[in-house]
């Protein structure tokens, strides 16, 4: 068990762990301008990987931060995880990863060194004060719903019941700067562009 498997394990109570009966197929954003972004991004995979199966990995991303004080570009992708936590649990050990990393919450919508989103989870829908999913400002974001719509190109807005793939037609993504192509397992970005998003060899919607 990781280091971060065994934190979610120790905060969260048994219940939340055993609440799920099928595993969740779930969709993570990740996004930083701090630091060496890429080199934490593989970093961060590796960690998510004590939390589920990653399946999928998208292309990686540099585009202009949205919203809060001046601050650098960020780059941004997503990962598809196949996980047995409860969603609040997979949060939990989400937010552990993003404070191993150096995260501190001290402006709003400022520059950080890691962020994990929980953007999607397939079939199901979430609006607590901790958690929603999916996540409330996707629809409006290339920078999340471009890798999305790459790792699951048929998953559905639950609200709109439209692929997330016909969402991001509605999108300016001139903005997005290619930076990197997934390959893998084992997952990691190559700056050689490649033809096809490798993924795991199962048939996901």
């Amino acid at each position: 068990m990781t280091s971060v498997a065994r934190l979610v394990a120790s905060g969260a109570d048994q219940a939340s762990l055993s609440g799920v009966l099928s595993p969740l197929d779930c969709i993570v954003g990740l996004g930083a301008n701090l630091g060496e972004c890429e080199r934490t991004f593989g970093w961060a995979v590796e960690q998510i990987q004590g939390l589920g199966e990653v399946t999928a990995l998208s292309n990686l991303y540099e585009n202009p931060a949205v919203g809060g004080p001046p601050q650098p570009d960020y780059l941004n992708a997503a990962v598809r995880v196949t996980t047995t936590l409860d969603p609040h649990a997979l949060l939990l050990g989400l937010q552990q990863i993003e404070k191993l990393a150096g995260r501190e919450r001290t402006i709003k919508w400022g520059p950080r060194t890691l962020d994990l989103d929980l953007l999607w989870i397939a079939g199901v829908r979430i609006d607590t004060p901790s958690l929603t999913v999916p996540h409330p400002r996707l629809l409006d974001r290339a920078f999340a719903l471009k890798p999305l719509a790459e790792v699951a190109p048929k998953a559905r807005c639950p609200i709109s019941g439209l692929t997330y793939t016909n969402h991001l037609e509605t999108l300016d993504v001139g903005c997005l700067k290619w930076i990197a192509a997934a390959s893998g397992p084992p997952w990691k970005w190559s700056r050689q562009r490649s033809r096809t998003l490798v993924a795991a060899s199962v048939a996901y919607p």
